[in-house]
């Protein structure tokens, strides 16, 4: 939530339940706009889950309030003794959400100093009207769908510049360039942020739940470290082979079918036939071409599971993307 709708929500939250308690003739109406601020958040589910815990909460708290003060009067006693139960209680039962809110209901009524039922209605009524119109203006909430979009474009894209980087460096390994760790550094901030979007995003979505998004970056981000093991195997590889310029060719293939919809399936049938034509070739006849071999074949292991991850991917979520939902 960007920082003037955030403003803006809080502001007139806060206006519209100190407006509305007053109206309704309430005492302290400012109360209610205060437990509508605190009650904000930066999501629905979030605000939601705040507003379940501060009505449990304000519930514990009136009752024991009542007990005390039925009991021992309306003193400072009292309020000690209700402090000193209700916040190891909050803490235990994790409703410290809602202490603060709770609090300053039950100090108000040790300031009126009377168990009348209108008091204690005038407390609940301010917290409904706090609570309830922080869920209303948090009902609203600007879709992320195209900032999603945004972050997936840019992750396939930098999958691809570093896969093709790879591709280079196979068909050539004499040329071979310093390996880009400043673009795989951009790729991880990217995923990084795009998780926050979709985390976000998911939370937004009280009735419509899906973890597409959530699990198509956490499929990226397992791609990214599987490219940073790769990257780290290619310096090694400094002979210049047939070997390596079929595997290149498995890179180059990779990079061109990153897009969600590609199921990945026919790249790990050419993985097993360039499996099949390792087997096929001459063995080594040096300790160099060995090891080259060696690193190579290691190379191809981790590209076999970077298309995996995306095959099951695909195969978990096909139908969702099929049918155009997020």
């Amino acid at each position: 939530m960007s920082l003037p709708l955030r403003t803006a929500k809080y502001t007139l939250a806060v206006l519209a339940a100190a407006l509305t308690a007053q109206a309704l003739g309430l005492l302290n109406p400012m109360t209610a706009g205060v437990i509508a601020l605190l009650s904000l958040s930066d999501t629905r589910r979030t605000t939601l889950k705040l507003a379940q815990e501060r009505l449990v909460s304000m519930v514990l708290a009136l009752a024991l309030a009542w007990l005390l003060f039925a009991g021992l009067g309306f003193n400072l006693l009292s309020l000690a003794l209700f402090l000193v139960i209700y916040v190891p209680l909050s803490y235990r039962l994790q409703l410290m959400s809602g202490l603060v809110a709770s609090t300053v209901l039950v100090t108000q009524l040790l300031g009126w100093q009377s168990l009348a039922t209108s008091y204690w209605l005038n407390q609940v009524g301010l917290f409904a009207i706090g609570a309830g119109l922080a869920l209303a203006f948090n009902s609203y909430m600007p879709s992320k769908e195209d900032l999603i979009l945004a972050h997936r474009e840019r992750i396939e894209e930098q999958l691809r510049q570093l896969l093709l980087t790879i591709h280079d460096s196979l068909r050539q390994p004499q040329a071979r360039k310093e390996t880009d760790l400043a673009a795989l550094a951009a790729l991880n901030q990217e995923l990084e942020a795009a998780l926050t979007t979709v985390l976000a995003d998911r939370d937004n979505r009280l009735f419509k739940q899906t973890n597409y998004d959530v699990h198509y970056v956490e499929m990226r981000q397992a791609q990214a470290q599987l490219l940073e093991q790769m990257m780290t195997t290619l310096p090694d590889c400094f002979l210049e082979s047939e070997e390596s310029k079929v595997l290149a060719g498995i890179f180059y293939l990779t990079a061109s079918q990153l897009e969600t919809a590609n199921p990945g399936t026919y790249l790990m049938a050419d993985i097993q036939a360039l499996l099949a034509y390792y087997r096929e070739r001459p063995l080594p006849v040096s300790r160099q071409e060995f090891e080259n071999r060696a690193r190579l074949f290691q190379l191809l292991n981790d590209l076999s599971r970077f298309i995996a991850l995306k095959v099951s991917f695909y195969q978990t979520y096909a139908q969702d993307w099929q049918t155009g939902q997020d």
